[in-house]
């Protein structure tokens, strides 16, 4: 039987870092405020991107951070605040993004600018400004805290973190702003205590992930898609498919000379584990089918 639940929760997938940098508003870019501010804008990633050991093509941007699937379980936020544009016009508060780098070092940066809270009285302002970046070459996850103006006695706590789409993790920034740790989120959880002060940037770097510079840069490319999944290997291989009970729902064999690497499933909708042999090497990947 397949095993996938305390033991996968016992190690941390990410660590934090921080760092200090100037704040760059960049220009440009495509401005997604029409979507992003309504509901979500799916774009289409310039470069496959892994969040929590999973691959992505697109990602759905929306207005307090992103997430990788339309379930919206899977997301990066910056915040859980009512955020709005200035006098509810989107114009006055954009979000866009764009791609920097050259291919192998690329980064998307997400920029919101001039975010502010619903509920703050014309005495108080709470305004923010905020970068979402994710880096090609390591996977890691950077949030670029920009000019603020937080005057509501109010908020006197802030909300930042992680969530895995199958709900095993739910990462939050605890502590202080001087000294902030990442932990598992629970009910007692209640964030940071202050907003992060300009030029601060927290680092989410990957963690325990026992494959994926190893693994699927060199032995073999897994990608999930709206009807499956692709997989590419120099090598043959065996992938079988478990659900979440650890029950085997199906196979396939990959000849990596006449495998075109893809693959269809017609599963019911849920969390399956892919596991993949290659010569005497087993990995796991995760597939979501929606």
């Amino acid at each position: 039987m397949l095993l996938i639940g305390s033991t996968l929760k016992a190690q941390m997938l990410y660590e934090l870092d921080t760092a200090t940098s100037n704040y760059t508003e960049f220009n440009g870019g495509t401005n997604v405020s029409g979507s992003a501010w309504d509901s979500s804008q799916m774009i289409t990633l310039p470069f496959a991107f892994r969040y929590f050991d999973r691959a992505y093509n697109n990602i759905y941007i929306t207005f307090y951070g992103v997430y990788f699937t339309d379930t919206g379980l899977d997301m990066m936020y910056f915040g859980l605040h009512d955020f709005i544009p200035e006098d509810l016009d989107i114009s006055k508060s954009p979000i866009t993004f764009d791609v920097f780098g050259n291919i192998g070092s690329r980064i998307l940066k997400v920029q919101y600018k001039n975010v502010h809270e619903a509920s703050t009285s014309s005495s108080f302002e709470y305004v923010l400004n905020v970068q979402l970046w994710f880096y090609e070459a390591d996977n890691r996850i950077e949030i670029h805290f920009g000019p603020k103006t937080i005057t509501d006695p109010k908020y006197t706590s802030f909300v930042i973190g992680l969530d895995d789409a199958d709900g095993v993790y739910s990462y939050g920034v605890g502590g202080s702003n001087n000294s902030p740790v990442l932990e598992e989120q629970n009910s007692s959880f209640d964030g940071i205590s202050e907003y992060p002060y300009e030029g601060q940037v927290y680092i989410f770097k990957p963690k325990n992930w026992s494959h994926v510079q190893n693994i699927v840069f060199t032995k073999y490319k897994f990608f999930q898609q709206s009807e499956g999944f692709t997989f590419n290997s120099e090598s043959d291989a065996s992938i079988e498919i478990y659900d979440v009970n650890g029950k085997l729902v199906t196979s396939f064999d990959y000849n990596a000379e006449s495998n075109n690497g893809q693959f269809k499933t017609e599963m019911h909708k849920g969390l399956y584990v892919l596991v993949i042999k290659i010569g005497s090497e087993i990995f796991t990947e995760k597939l979501l089918v929606q």
